[in-house]
């Protein structure tokens, strides 16, 4: 697991998590290995980056476009979608009181499950 240095001040410790986060990303898309995008995960990033009232200065809709189409140009990264048979590995994954904000996260663990993939970075958001 990588280390980031979380912990600081909520300002500092954003701009501390923004530059661990861009650099983690940017060695992952270097490859060699196999790069997982989940579009799940895409659709957050493309609803995150663009919305106003999360950050003072959001991506435009074509920047945020943009940053994923050149990640997915890379020969590494994969974007898997469900395939035949993900409705029982989700009912696998969640148990039957997944529900509400939790229903998202057992979903990207089914594709995960679907797909092979064993290693998860999750950045965690700092306090506005």
């Amino acid at each position: 697991m990588e280390e980031h240095p979380f912990g600081q001040s909520a300002a500092s410790g954003h701009a501390l998590q923004l530059a661990w986060a861009r650099d983690l990303l940017g060695r992952l898309a270097a490859g060699p290995d196999l790069l997982y995008l989940l579009w799940p995960t895409i659709m957050g990033f493309l609803r995150i980056s663009t919305h106003p009232a999360i950050f003072n200065d959001p991506h435009t809709p074509e920047q945020a476009a943009g940053a994923i189409t050149g990640l997915l140009q890379r020969p590494n990264v994969r974007a898997p979608a469900e395939q035949d048979g993900f409705w029982d590995i989700y009912r696998a994954t969640a148990d039957d009181q997944t529900r509400g904000n939790h229903v998202p996260d057992a979903h990207i663990a089914a594709l995960m499950r679907q797909h092979g993939v064993s290693i998860i970075y999750i950045v965690m958001p700092t306090a506005r």
